[in-house]
């Protein structure tokens, strides 16, 4: 096993609450465990079509070996 410090940036999405949930409970550079499904992207910049990998997120959750958390359940609209 070999730990790897290097700064990782993913193209991640997270939609409706859990994304609204993300933006209130994380900071940029907070250490994540991203669960989800994997597909490519492509677009246009300057003539040249580039692609890239996004990961678009089931559920987020802060990396408890670098950090403590307090759960807060959030009402659901509709939750029986």
């Amino acid at each position: 096993f070999v730990v790897d410090d290097t700064a990782k940036h993913h193209n991640v999405q997270a939609w409706f609450h859990l994304g609204q949930n993300v933006l209130a409970s994380l900071v940029k550079g907070t250490r994540v465990v991203v669960v989800g499904a994997e597909h490519t992207e492509s677009y246009d910049k300057d003539g040249q079509l580039v692609y890239r990998r996004i990961l678009k997120a089931t559920s987020v959750a802060p990396d408890l070996a670098y950090a403590r958390a307090t759960v807060t359940p959030v009402p659901r609209e509709n939750s029986h």
